[in-house]
């Protein structure tokens, strides 16, 4: 009875499990699944595509508060938190905004050469005169004029030098042969401000980037860097500042080394490694055996892979989170240094807020038929019906309909209370000769002492 029970059961499921996929979409099932909702439209997002100088001008250290922020986070890689109208789900789309153009180029360097053009100032001081760089990460400013002459030359002068800055130039140099006075491996970056289209999701009030290396990004074109200033304060400041200034300190403080081998001579063996920065960290992620000992075991065998895809993607986040919180920033006189700058430089960011096309893709927990796991329930069920019927074999021989009637079970087992109830009878019968009885519920004597019955 119990195998006729689960299998009506289970047929009532599996009815009702089909009768609730017909009502709508979202199907139901015996086991949990998961399906796509996905949505198109437009929606209304901000970008910076300039960045102003005033965000970025150094009021008290080289950073500014707010580009201060935004390195705080980065170093601290917290989510980039980003007001837009949320349409659930996970949202793809591309947004223009600030970012880097990048021009690279490989070669190769001879050993005596990286001595004399990459050995940094501080080791040229030293006595030693036969350190060799073996991994080398830089960044400078770069222009059509001498960048060297800006902190020596007139006020007019260095707004002209300052206007031609247009550039960064980033060097690495790294050893990759596992020996003493072979080429070293050198690629040089150009990076120049670009407004940039990118790839992005927006999920739970956050933005990111698609993917993570700059080659998914489109290059639209190239901007000038904003050197636009006044010739009064904040902007007067020895040396002059521009605002590219920001990314190569950035730059230097995040990336910039420098390993060093003290040689005896070419051939003989090394001596102590030097660097510019303390932590290596650049150097320990792309040194063969990446661990601190492969730095602090320098030698003429130890090699090094390329660190430039590493610093150009990190340069890309970096001026992704400055473009964001650019755009974010609703105090004009931060955004442009000098209230007088306000009506001539919002012409400039009225296509920080884009119209984009956007696709929303929703995960919904759902239910859906499993048919292997659905012809398994109904064959058990079946094999319980199956299981019970040889039971009932010969039910016909007892020469009345029988039932699972209480009373019927007490007769048909002697209960002492229906010893007076005569025959086979069916539960009206036992009903009728037994008619009321009174049950006593007490204690009573068991073998000489109390207990209940």
């Amino acid at each position: 009875m119990d195998a006729l029970i689960l299998f009506a059961l289970a047929e009532g499921a599996t009815i009702a499990f089909w009768k609730h996929a017909a009502r709508g979409t979202t199907r139901a099932s015996i086991i949990d699944t998961s399906a796509e909702h996905i949505t198109d439209g437009l929606m209304r997002l901000r970008m910076a595509q300039l960045i102003p100088p005033g965000f970025l001008w150094p009021k008290y250290l080289i950073f500014s508060d707010q580009f201060q922020d935004v390195v705080d986070q980065y170093t601290e890689r917290t989510d980039i938190h980003y007001n837009y109208s949320d349409r659930g789900g996970i949202c793809t789309t591309t947004i223009k905004g600030f970012g880097f153009g990048y021009d690279c180029s490989s070669s190769s360097v001879a050993f005596e050469t990286a001595k004399q053009t990459f050995q940094s100032t501080s080791n040229k001081l030293e006595s030693v005169e036969v350190a060799v760089p073996v991994f080398n990460v830089s960044a400078q400013l770069a222009g059509s004029q001498d960048v060297s002459l800006l902190s020596h030359s007139p006020p007019n002068a260095s707004e002209e030098l300052a206007g031609s800055i247009d550039r960064i130039e980033i060097s690495s140099l790294f050893k990759t042969r596992p020996e003493c006075g072979s080429d070293l491996s050198l690629t040089t970056c150009t990076l120049r401000p670009a407004l940039i289209e990118y790839p992005i999701l927006l999920r739970n009030g956050t933005i990111e980037l698609q993917y993570p290396h700059w080659q998914n990004d489109t290059l639209l074109y190239h901007t000038p860097p904003w050197n636009s200033f006044t010739t009064f304060d904040p902007f007067a400041k020895k040396p002059i500042w521009v605002p590219l200034s920001n990314w190569v300190h950035f730059f230097q403080s995040q990336f910039n080394v420098e390993l060093d081998v003290y040689l005896g001579d070419l051939v003989g063996g090394p001596g102590p490694a030097e660097g510019v920065t303390g932590l290596y960290t650049v150097a320990r992620k792309h040194v063969a055996g990446g661990t601190a000992d492969a730095i602090n075991a320098l030698n003429c065998s130890t090699t090094f892979c390329d660190p430039t895809q590493h610093v150009l993607d990190r340069m890309r986040e970096i001026a992704f989170r400055t473009a964001v919180a650019a755009a974010s920033t609703a105090n004009m006189a931060i955004l442009f240094g000098n209230t007088s700058l306000i009506d001539t430089s919002l012409p400039l960011i009225k296509n920080w807020t884009q119209t984009v096309e956007y696709r929303a893709r929703e995960t919904r927990t759902v239910y859906s038929i499993s048919y292997p796991y659905l012809l398994c329930a109904v064959v058990v069920s079946l094999l319980g019906v199956v299981a019970v019927i040889p039971l009932y074999d010969g039910w016909w021989e007892l020469g009345r309909p029988v039932s699972f009637n209480p009373l019927e079970i007490a007769k048909a087992f002697d209960a002492p209370i229906l010893e007076r109830v005569d025959g086979n009878p069916v539960k009206e019968q036992i009903v009728e000769q037994s008619g009321l009885e009174r049950v006593r519920y007490g204690v009573v004597d068991r073998d000489g002492g109390e207990g209940r019955g």
